[in-house]
Parts: C-alpha cells; structure tokens; sequence
C-alpha cells in the first residue's frame, strides 16, 4: 500500500518544481529537504493511516493514505502562491469534492485532478 500510494501521488508531479520535489528533494532550504524526506519517503502518511483506523481494510487504509499524500501535493503547491491565487486554488478544490464526476479543464492545477480521482 505504500509503495502504490507513493506512486499515485508522484504521477502528478507535473510542474517542474513539484518534480523536483520528488526526485531530488529540492526545497527553499535544507530544513524543508528533510521535512519532504521525513513526510515522503518514510511514508508517516501510512503509518497515520493505520492509526486513525486500525479496523478498517486494506480500501480505507489506502484512501486514508492517499488523502494523507495529497495534503502534502496541495502543501507544497499552495506555498509557493500569493494568497489570492491560494484562495482560488481552495475554492477549485471545494468545487472538484461537490462535482467529481464533472471533467475537469486541462490546464487546472493537479491538486484538483489529484482530489477529484
């Protein structure tokens, strides 16, 4: 499960930044180098996962996962806009929870597309 998760949210590495990110760990700084390291590769997204619901199966655990990973996707993109730009990417990201079977424009921000899948 965590090896899939992992996968799922690297598919959307779309940017050359968020690349970045998930190849070589490039941050602003050395401190945000080991806090992607620490969040990604140790995969604490699963170990929460397994905490917050320890009797569920093996669909929940991954959902809880995932979530756990796009939060992450949606942190890093939100940090490098000004405020403005966040808030339209909040109200994006509440449009694609109400609607998600409505096709989403291709030149919207992968975090949508993440959160709608």
């Amino acid at each position: 499960m965590k090896a899939e998760s992992l996968e799922w949210i690297q598919s959307f590495a779309s940017t050359p930044h968020m690349q970045r990110v998930f190849d070589h760990g490039e941050f602003g700084n050395i401190l945000d180098y080991y806090r992607m390291n620490s969040f990604i590769y140790n995969c604490s997204s699963a170990l929460l996962s397994f905490l917050a619901y320890p009797l569920e199966n093996k669909d929940v655990l991954r959902v809880g996962c995932d979530l756990m990973n796009w939060f992450f996707l949606y942190d890093e993109h939100s940090d490098l806009m000004a405020p403005h730009e966040a808030q339209q990417l909040a109200a994006l990201v509440l449009d694609a929870m109400r609607n998600p079977d409505r096709t989403r424009p291709a030149q919207e921000c992968v975090v949508v597309e993440a959160l709608r899948q």
